[in-house]
């Protein structure tokens, strides 16, 4: 919500919070945990860290597809 209402910096730092959150809860490879990252990426996205949110949607896109297939 934070980030739909141009709010990315609060956004960025709830999808960390919630991916902390999921990782401790299911580990690191679960798909949850990559939603999260997704979450996480469009954050620093909006924010202009572009290189930043490649990396992280690429960690959640490897977690998909080890997962998924």
């Amino acid at each position: 919500i934070d980030l739909l209402a141009g709010r990315a910096g609060p956004a960025l730092a709830r999808n960390q919070e919630a991916l902390a959150l999921r990782v401790k809860a299911y580990g690191e490879q679960h798909t949850t945990v990559a939603a999260s990252l997704n979450g996480v990426g469009n954050a620093q996205a909006a924010l202009g860290d572009h290189v930043g949110a490649e990396q992280t949607h690429r960690r959640a896109l490897a977690i998909f597809e080890s997962v998924l297939g």
